[in-house]
């Protein structure tokens, strides 16, 4: 008797919804962290344009009207920029022409949501699918994530590059073929482009994909796959340095390279930041490392030295400039293992104290959400509403010929954009000028000359910064007797109270 062989079935829709239904309720738990991760920058942090998201976009539109040539100068952005002119500025300055400053932020927010998907899978890949929503909750409300969330600036684009980087590392691990890899230069040469910090990161980028590589496909490819990955790198980024404009070199050497602290913080007071920052997660961190064990321990070796590479910099320049924005990129290593901390401990005492184990795991998460939005509320009023100096200014400043000497530079001339030209401001921070006698003088001779002969029709000083140079030239503008006093209006910063206090020349 011959059997008939059994007929091979196929899914019925039915099964088919139900498969594809569990999947999306499995997503659903990020989707909500997504959800309040958004919520929360967008409701939460406003102010007016920060100094240099005032400096980026204006710079952007700029750039694109040289590209246009409807710009017959154009200031060496490349000489001081943090990141290269032609990419981020000009990407933000877009957004900003279509739909304002708030579209460069949505802009920002949009790459760390990214960011936070990024440490959701990277956590699985370590882990369990438990510790990855820990991991990506903690990642989604720590202050200096909101805070880049919020900001339009190099890093969240930055961040986000580095983060797909490391998505396609993981990826590329696992696959049969390598040539997957062949696309992570680009990535990591974009990330440094976008912001030249994203140095620091790259080899940990590859320290990861060589382990992850081991792990899945042996010690073979453990050397094959991150070379692969480091020719694609030298290949890509000889490429861009041909191509680049050789200007960049000396920004590349004056912000990151070779940066000096203008203002020094003792190490002591930068640590002391940092613990308040992120010191519950760096201890999470440690934890979780020891709950590794020996297969897990080399990566998370990895994750816990790339997170202190920001400490470590900022610590050794004596840098606060900045800081609040890095440690975000210390949070996508810190995160992973701080989420595997408490699913590690909750597994610890689930036999005796599940009540109190689920119970401290639910705290620590309540706790950082509040502690986050208020640290990035913080940081996000470190610097002055521009509302009132700007009403001040607009009705007082005309395009093509005019000459304005404002303290607050970016953020003033980056609202009045549409109301003067670019040529017409000038800041406190280097100023050239022939006087009548034709003397060429720069620095503080300049200002105080000009300022005598009535160069300028308006002034603004808020003693800041400059606070030095500005009460220079408030007694230089007393003794000239060349302007008037318009006002002050007040404004309130994490430092405390103070004024804009305008001058105006006389009229002829």
């Amino acid at each position: 008797m011959i059997e008939s062989s059994p007929v091979p079935t196929t899914p019925t829709p039915k099964m088919t919804f139900r498969s594809s239904g569990k999947d999306i309720l499995s997503q659903l738990p990020l989707a909500l962290i997504l959800l309040m991760q958004a919520i929360v920058s967008l409701l939460t942090l406003r102010n007016t344009a920060f100094q240099d998201e005032a400096l980026y976009l204006l710079a952007g539109k700029e750039i694109v009207l040289s590209w246009q040539g409807k710009v017959s100068y154009l200031e060496p952005y490349g000489s001081y920029f943090s990141g290269y002119p032609s990419f981020y500025p000009v990407i933000g300055g877009l957004l900003a022409s279509l739909g304002g400053l708030e579209a460069a932020r949505l802009f920002s927010l949009l790459c760390m949501l990214i960011v936070t998907i990024c440490v959701y899978f990277v956590t699985i890949e370590f882990f369990d699918r438990k510790s990855a929503l820990i991991a990506a909750f903690f990642f989604a409300c720590e202050g200096s994530v909101l805070f880049v969330g919020r900001l339009a600036t190099y890093d969240s684009l930055c961040f986000c590059l580095l983060a797909l980087a490391m998505m396609l590392c993981l990826r590329a691990s696992k696959a049969v073929s390598a040539r997957s890899l062949l696309g992570l230069g680009p990535l990591l040469v974009l990330a440094v482009a976008a912001k030249y910090a994203g140095l620091l990161f790259i080899p940990s980028v590859l320290a990861l994909l060589a382990w992850w590589s081991w792990q899945h496909k042996g010690s073979e490819e453990m050397i094959v796959r991150p070379a692969l990955g480091i020719f694609s790198l030298v290949v890509v980024g000889f490429i861009a340095y041909q191509s680049l404009d050789q200007q960049v070199l000396t920004g590349l050497s004056f912000t990151t390279t070779n940066r000096s602290s203008f203002i020094g913080t003792p190490p002591l007071q930068v640590l002391q930041h940092i613990l308040t920052m992120e010191g519950i997660f760096f201890a999470l961190t440690v934890l979780g490392l020891c709950f590794c064990g020996k297969q897990r321990l080399p990566g998370g070796l990895i994750l816990l030295s790339s997170a202190l590479l920001v400490p470590f910099y900022h610590t050794y320049k004596g840098e606060m400039v900045s800081l609040d924005k890095h440690l975000a990129f210390s949070m996508f290593f810190l995160a992973p293992l701080a989420g595997f901390a408490i699913v590690s401990l909750v597994a610890l005492c689930w036999k005796r104290l599940v009540a109190l184990a689920w119970g401290v795991a639910l705290a620590l998460c309540l706790l950082a959400l509040p502690l986050g939005m208020q640290q990035a509320r913080n940081l996000f009023a470190d610097w002055p509403s521009s509302t009132q100096l700007i009403a001040l200014l607009q009705p007082r400043v005309h395009r093509g010929n005019g000459h304005y000497l404002i303290e607050d530079y970016d953020v003033s001339r980056y609202y009045l954009q549409n109301e003067t030209d670019i040529w017409e401001w000038t800041s406190l921070d280097y100023f050239v000028y022939t006087d009548k006698a034709r003397h060429n003088l720069s620095g503080d001779n300049a200002y105080k000359a000009a300022i005598k002969e009535g160069y300028f029709d308006l002034i603004e000083l808020s003693y800041g910064y400059h606070a030095g140079l500005s009460m220079q030239l408030e007694q230089t503008l007393t003794a000239s007797k060349q302007y008037d006093f318009v006002g002050k209006v007040p404004f309130h910063n994490a430092y405390g109270d103070g004024y804009y206090w305008l001058w105006k020349k006389h009229s002829s």
